[in-house]
């Protein structure tokens, strides 16, 4: 991410975006892989009511200590006095994962299991949760297709290609 480039058609969101995911590089250090805007902001009908979508890729999963210090990082971007903090939506996706393409439908029904979940924080919400809300083909699509690298290499040097026919099935399930 280079510090003049506009990434949103929002200097205040940039400003935003720039400065948490500085702050998660400072306190998680080498275990950040990459950043990507994914979501509206990364296809392009972002307005003001969307919230702000990004992905953390990560080495591993996180420990319990390391998404502690998440939290205080979030918490803090959170209570700052910013339109744009309530609105970040984001897991922490470690990269075997994300390059492993899953989704949470299969051809006859829909997969529930605790291994889909990632670290998130989930629009509006301040804690940290998990959820599968971010592991499936779509997100991997957009990411890859359209995502915006804040941090990192290109989302194609870390993604698979999406089959179309798997991407038409997990859509047609949701």
């Amino acid at each position: 991410m280079m510090v003049g480039q506009r990434l949103t058609s929002f200097p205040e969101l940039d400003a935003v975006l720039r400065d948490h995911v500085d702050r998660l590089r400072q306190a998680l250090g080498d275990l950040i892989v990459a950043v990507y805007l994914q979501g509206s902001l990364a296809i392009g009908d972002f307005d003001l009511t969307s919230d702000v979508d990004f992905i953390v890729v990560t080495q591993r999963e996180l420990s319990l200590e390391e998404a502690s210090i998440a939290q205080t990082v979030h918490t803090d971007t959170y209570r700052q006095n910013n339109r744009w903090v309530k609105r970040l939506e984001y897991s922490f996706f470690p990269i075997d994962l994300l390059r492993s393409p899953s989704s949470p439908f299969t051809v006859d029904d829909q997969t529930v299991s605790a291994d889909r979940e990632l670290w998130y924080f989930d629009n509006g919400s301040e804690p940290i949760e998990r959820s599968d809300h971010d592991n499936s083909l779509v997100v991997r699509w957009t990411l890859r297709e359209r995502g915006v690298a804040l941090y990192g290499p290109e989302p194609s040097e870390l993604i698979q290609h999406v089959l179309p026919n798997d991407l038409r099935t997990e859509i047609q399930r949701i």
